[in-house]
């Protein structure tokens, strides 16, 4: 039984899933280069209805190709967007088989024997029998059941299949129609067909699709499918190459010449072409009949197609391509880019070329004839007398064949590019368009700015005319983003105009603006220097034709220099000689500017729109011209009295800024258009200069004072005592009269201080900070590098005026932003706020105003009442005051006083001692000092709080050696100048504010 359960287990559970063999590809039948077919139906199929599953096949062995040796393209080559992805079906899975019912199979028998061993019935027998039969039999039923679902599974995923086969077959058929398209056959091009994609077809070949695959899974028909989906059989193949070596016998290569003749003179007719070797005698001949001129010698950059024993084998300085052609049309390309490669060669008929040829013929004849008629030099006061017509922005600065050439910014642009290699008349050209547009229109229509970035005087020739409302000549990193403002606040100021107008465009304001012509020579250093300005001059170019602002963009390189979508709102494209071919088919789609011969200076080749390309002579404009023109629009402005034109530029701001009374500074906005010039802030609007040494502050103190007009102009310091008695006065001013407060160089001043007086100081400033705008005080103060007390007074300034800084890092300790620092600015250039500003710089230095009614001084005398002397020169003041017999007392003692042992009053003493026998004499010099004058010399802020606790801080002195206190019984304090510790003189102060008349 354990034999026999076996086979039927390994009969019933295979444990491998059957595959169904693939069946062969059947032969090939009408494939040129392994094309994706369709296998026919088998004949139960057909029988059927039912629609079998189809093969994907390449082409034969002795044909077959490697997919990398067949590629134009990357091996991964990017997805084709235009065609949808195609889902594949999912491959049919197996079940795995369940396993055999042991327990189902032995369960019964079981039961069955043990009922038998007790009741002893034989029918139980047969219970013992049905249990294992009917097992097997529900295996077999699922086995055979789930055989019927693959089956099922199986047609439905060769349905899939084949639909999913037929839509890659449909994907891949427009695909290669869209690629032929692009790059056409030579029978294409005869046809009439123009090329899209650069470059020259030479046959075709299998490259990859990029079409995209959904779905699936793992199995050898889907992988089968993704293969050739993944393939393009029978593309054109292009290269980019000139001279062309052809290999192989004269009656297959003879079609293969005639399709390279085709391609290489697709993009220029009236090119000429070099046929070399015997392979291309019958050509050759063909086209000597048709009248056509070929070369017969390899010129340098030259177009040629040689064969024969010329020709290289391989790729060198000589030849781009070589061809070998077999005799059943195919061959294999060899190039430096590609390695060798296989593919089917284009051919073409002799009645195929022979229409072409009669097309390079007529092209050729038409070229001789116009170059004949284009002069070599030409002046450009002969083409002046044009029309200004409405709405549009033509000029003629270059003669062509049939005479000169009008080119119009509006109808035509509405931007433009020019390339050229130096030496080629670049700045001729753009001297004479602007000219011409000069003497066609007036400065009320059209304005021009010219903008170079490599410093040259392209555009000083311009200045005289009215129509110049701008010349920049010179773009260091500053004046680069004066530019990117001012241009953006141009763009700013003529939308808003159009809006308050109503209108869309500046078609429809009847010209109440000027359109603004936008010449830039050398375009690409813009670009590399200052990458942020691209992004204005794309918005310039979306945004140009209805806000009336045309580009005119010069470059010597224009390869990867514009931006595809700048590049495509420039219609006008001209091109004097460049070096390089590739520099010519950015600007016209051909390379005939790179084969501009060097002694044609100012020849021109140019395209509008889709055009044909024209050949002309740039026109000379003479600096008498332009006088001329420019006299003629002044006088024009003059007789309507008209005012200069507005410019959407402003200068740059002068290093030696003269200013006027009424202002001190002139600031510069070019996001606004403006240079506001700037007057004394208002009343509490203080001012914060900060700057290093030579920066111009103490000249913007002078320009500020100068421009005070009406107002009291007062300067604290240098001197602590006259600052100190100033700040107390305007702190005390009692009226709302106009001053304005000077302190040059604060942070130096607060030093001279005293710890206690600099805080005093310190707080009586901001105090008059914060009240300013009641009193009509405005502050305007200049440090190098505040420190902690200075900064709470910075906060109180409602501006700041940053003048230069040693370096970046100093700039932003000082509250700047990174972006702000301009390194090595001149005297008096800074930044208020964010603002680029120039102080003025007066003619002569303001003559200095009190602050105060002038201190005087008298001479020092012993108060009738008598004095108490604190000194720290004892003999020497004694030795000054004892003189002439006056009694000197001593400093008497707290018991004295209370017994009135020493005798004080009504006799005026003069009781002179030092710190320490004040300080012995506990509470005596507080008591006397109630009726008795004191003199302080050589004392501190500190001996004073000691001597006199209640009383306010003295007045500062500049030295306590040669100035001491003197407090009288009131309380007030005047200071005393000494002479060796001896007074001379009492200073008294006027305390208020001098009167403005």
């Amino acid at each position: 039984m354990g034999a026999w359960w076996w086979h039927v287990r390994k009969r019933l559970c295979p444990r491998e899933p059957p595959h169904r063999p693939l069946a062969a590809p059947r032969p090939q039948r009408d494939l040129e280069c392994g094309t994706l077919y369709h296998a026919r139906l088998d004949r139960h199929a057909r029988l059927s209805g039912r629609v079998s599953r189809q093969r994907l096949c390449t082409t034969p062995r002795n044909q077959r190709m490697t997919l990398a040796a067949t590629l134009d393209v990357p091996s991964e080559a990017p997805a084709d967007l235009l065609e949808a992805a195609i889902r594949l079906p999912h491959a049919p899975t197996e079940s795995a088989p369940a396993p055999f019912p042991i327990i189902a199979v032995i369960a019964p028998v079981g039961i069955g024997l043990a009922l038998f061993a007790i009741i002893g019935s034989p029918f139980l027998l047969m219970f013992i029998v049905f249990g294992p039969v009917i097992a097997i039999a529900h295996l077999i039923d699922r086995r055979y059941g789930e055989r019927r679902r693959l089956r099922r599974a199986t047609a439905a995923f060769d349905r899939e299949l084949a639909e999913a086969e037929h839509e890659i077959g449909g994907a891949h058929a427009r695909m290669r129609r869209r690629r032929r398209a692009q790059r056409p056959l030579a029978r294409d091009l005869v046809a009439g067909h123009r090329r899209i994609e650069p470059g020259i077809v030479v046959g075709t070949t299998t490259v990859p699709s990029g079409l995209r695959l959904e779905g699936g899974g793992v199995h050898p028909q889907l992988d089968i499918a993704r293969a050739a989906a993944g393939r393009l059989d029978d593309a054109c193949f292009s290269i980019n190459a000139k001279r062309l070596a052809v290999h192989g016998s004269r009656i297959v290569t003879t079609g293969v010449v005639r399709a390279l003749l085709v391609q290489l003179t697709a993009d220029d007719l009236s090119g000429e072409v070099a046929l070399i070797g015997d392979g291309a005698e019958a050509v050759a001949a063909e086209l000597r009949t048709l009248g056509v001129h070929f070369g017969q010698h390899l010129e340098p950059d030259a177009l040629a197609v040689i064969t024969g024993a010329d020709a290289p084998e391989f790729p060198n300085a000589t030849v781009d391509a070589v061809l070998i052609v077999a005799e059943d049309g195919f061959g294999e390309l060899r190039t430096a880019e590609h390695g060798a490669l296989r593919l089917r060669l284009d051919s073409l008929g002799a009645g195929e070329l022979r229409d072409w040829a009669s097309k390079i013929g007529d092209a050729q004849r038409t070229r001789r004839r116009a170059a004949e008629r284009i002069p070599s030099e030409c002046e450009l006061a002969d083409l002046f007398g044009g029309e200004a017509r409405p709405h549009t922005l033509s000029a003629a600065f270059a003669v062509g064949a049939d005479g000169p050439c009008e080119l119009d910014l509006v109808a035509d642009g509405p931007h433009a590019v020019l390339g050229g290699t130096t030496g080629s008349g670049k700045s001729e050209l753009l001297i004479a368009w602007a000219t011409a547009l000069a003497e066609r229109y007036t400065s009320d229509e059209c304005a021009m700015l010219g903008l170079d970035f490599k410093g040259g005087a392209t555009f000083d020739a311009l200045a005289p005319l009215p129509h110049c409302v701008g010349v920049v000549t010179d773009l260091d990193d500053g004046e680069a983003h004066r530019v990117l403002a001012g241009l953006r606040a141009e763009m700013r100021r003529r939308e808003q105009q159009l809006r308050d107008l109503g209108v869309r465009e500046i078609a429809d304001t009847n010209g109440v603006m000027p359109r603004l012509v936008v010449f830039v020579d050398e375009f690409q250093a813009l670009v590399q220097e200052h990458p942020e300005l691209n992004e204005v001059f794309a918005d310039l170019g979306a945004r140009g034709r209805s806000l009336g602002i045309h580009l005119v963009l010069c470059t010597q390189r224009p390869t990867g220099v514009f931006r595809e979508s700048l590049l495509a709102n420039c219609a006008i494209r001209l091109s004097l000689r460049v070096e390089q071919a590739s520099d010519s088919r950015t600007i016209l789609g051909e390379v005939d500017a790179a084969e501009l011969p060097v002694s044609a200076r100012g020849r021109l080749l140019l395209r509008v729109g889709g055009g044909d390309l024209a050949t002309a002579q740039v026109a000379r404009a003479r600096p008498d011209d332009i006088a001329v023109l420019a006299a003629r629009e002044q006088e024009r402005r003059r007789r309507q009295r008209l005012g200069s034109p507005e410019s959407p530029w402003r200068p740059p701001l002068p290093t030696n800024w003269c200013g006027d009374e009424a202002t001190w500074a002139i600031g510069d906005l070019p996001e606004a258009q403006q240079q506001p010039r700037l007057e004394v802030p208002t009343a509490g609007a203080h001012l914060w200069i900060i700057g290093t040494h030579g920066s111009g502050k103490s000249a913007a103190l002078a320009a500020l004072a100068r421009a005070a007009q009406g107002m009291q102009v007062v300067t604290l310091g240098p001197g602590i005592e006259q600052a100190w008695d100033a700040l107390d006065a305007l702190v005390a001013k009692p009226d709302a009269s106009r001053v304005l407060v000077l302190i040059d160089d604060l942070d130096g001043l607060e030093t001279r201080f005293d710890d206690e007086h600099r805080s005093v100081f310190l707080e009586r400033l901001g105090r008059l900070a914060r009240i300013g705008g009641e009193r009509g005080v405005t502050l305007a103060m200049t440090v190098r590098r505040p420190s902690g007390g200075l900064q709470r007074i910075a906060a109180l300034c409602a501006q700041t005026l940053r003048l230069a800084a040693s370096s970046r890092q100093e700039w932003v300790l000082q509250g700047g932003e990174a972006a702000d620092f301009i390194p090595n600015l001149p005297p008096g250039r800074g930044r208020l706020a964010r603002m680029l500003v120039q102080v003025a710089a007066p003619a002569q230095a303001p003559v200095s105003q009190p602050l105060l009614a002038t201190a005087h001084e008298v001479p020092f005398i012993v108060p009738p009442v008598g004095l108490l002397v604190v000194t720290r020169r004892g003999s020497t003041t004694r030795a000054a005051l004892g003189t002439g017999g006056v009694a000197l007392d001593a400093v008497p003692s707290a018991a004295d006083l209370r017994t009135g042992t020493k005798e004080l009053v009504g006799r005026a003493p003069i009781i002179v001692g030092d710190f320490e026998q004040w300080h012995g004499a506990f509470g005596v010099l507080p008591r006397l000092a109630d009726q008795l004058p004191v003199l302080l010399i050589g004392a501190t802020t500190g001996d004073w709080r000691t001597l006199f606790r209640g009383d306010p801080m003295p007045p500062a002195l500049d030295d306590p050696w040669s100035r001491g206190w003197l407090r009288h019984p009131d309380g007030q304090v005047d200071r005393v100048r000494l002479e060796d510790g001896a007074p001379e003189g009492l200073i008294r102060s006027g305390w208020a504010l001098p009167s403005l008349g």
